[in-house]
């Protein structure tokens, strides 16, 4: 450790000149009741090399810094012998840096020590509260945040802190909707005392097999299988753009029923999935992804994947093709979908505005059709 002490010469210059070369730039936390021996433990922030420290003491302030142990881990002593105990009636201060949170110090009186965590700068100066007083058989002491307690008849000491931990605010409800669609329940618009999300969308894209009516949803990077070679039923796969769930609600202020489910996740795999899916969207079907990717047109067939388009939603289904899925043929075939919101009226259908990117754009999905 090294560390340098000047005294205050006041007919010499101002003191805040003073203290101002010597100021902790670095500190990040305070020792809160800073009186007397004791000393501090804690872990260096961002792998620092040392941490600077900062010590004031009336007209004497020490500056210096401590290098940490192979762990990362700080610590210092406060005693007579390196000239960090204040002894002053009303104690000094006591600031070092770079740590992170879940230091700790302590004070040693006369008979105990009292043991207190460090604290970040940024809390320093926060309200705080009154301690109950516990008459004259205890002394009360305040620190910068805390309260030094000391028993007189037994000489039992403490810190107490007075800035209490804040009650995390209340979680609001994701604006969107209420209700569950009933005459008891009907569904409402949700737009106030709620928490509004980032306006970003999500294509959802469903399969559904022709012959058992089965239903699944197909993730992005996911598996389509194929009609083996010879089967007259298909795999359809329906669309659709959705808002991404972190809240949003129709802007339409009118809006009642159904008409407040527009883009909601929430109900994409119900009833109201023609009703409540976002419109103005345009759909783009490729095989193959990125630069090399080539566009199925809408109404067209390759590859045994046809294309219809619908209000506000694309349909791809997938047919038995001997020439990717055969006795002599084993191919896949990578399937792409994009989806673009050209016009700023139908990006504003919901509130906040749809985040889009160039050209509209709203977001892709992908999936590849394999062999049984």
């Amino acid at each position: 450790m090294r560390h340098l002490a000047s005294a205050l010469i006041f007919c010499a210059a101002p003191a805040a000149v003073l203290a101002q070369e010597v100021r902790c730039r670095n500190c990040s936390h305070v020792v809160p009741y800073f009186k007397g021996e004791g000393g501090f433990i804690a872990a260096v922030a961002g792998g620092a090399d040392a941490v600077t420290f900062y010590a004031s003491c009336g007209s004497i302030m020490t500056s210096g810094e401590e290098a940490p142990d192979a762990d990362g881990i700080v610590s210092m002593l406060f005693n007579r012998g390196n000239g960090l105990a204040c002894d002053l009636d009303d104690g000094g201060t006591f600031e070092l840096g770079p740590v992170i949170d879940g230091g700790w110090y302590w004070i040693t009186d006369a008979r105990n020590t009292a043991v207190g965590s460090l604290l970040d700068k940024d809390v320093v100066g926060s309200p705080t509260v009154e301690p109950t007083d516990a008459g004259p058989g205890v002394e009360m002491t305040d620190g910068r945040g805390v309260v030094f307690i000391k028993e007189t008849s037994t000489g039992r000491v403490g810190i107490l802190p007075t800035i209490l931990p804040a009650a995390p605010p209340p979680v609001l409800r994701k604006c969107g909707f209420s209700g569950a669609g009933t005459a008891a329940s009907p569904f409402r618009r949700v737009a106030t005392d709620c928490e509004l999300g980032d306006g970003g969308t999500i294509l959802l894209a469903t399969a559904t097999n022709s012959l058992n009516g089965t239903s699944r949803r197909v993730v992005d990077r996911g598996a389509v299988v194929r009609p083996p070679e010879g089967a007259t039923g298909t795999v359809i796969l329906t669309v659709d753009l959705w808002g991404n769930g972190t809240g949003h609600f129709v802007s339409d202020s009118t809006a009642t029923g159904t008409g407040v489910l527009l883009g909601q996740p929430a109900v994409a795999n119900t009833d109201a999935r023609a009703a409540a899916r976002l419109t103005g969207v345009t759909y783009t079907v490729n095989r193959g992804s990125g630069p090399t990717a080539v566009e199925i047109a809408d109404g067209s067939t390759f590859g045994g994947v046809s294309v219809a388009s619908g209000a506000n939603l694309t349909t791809v289904t997938v047919a038995a093709e001997a020439a990717y899925c055969g006795a002599n043929a084993d191919h896949s075939l990578a399937i792409s979908v994009s989806a673009a919101v050209a016009s700023a009226t139908d990006a504003a259908q919901v509130t906040p505005v749809l985040d889009l990117g160039a050209g509209g754009a709203a977001g892709e999905t992908s999936f590849t059709i394999v062999c049984p």
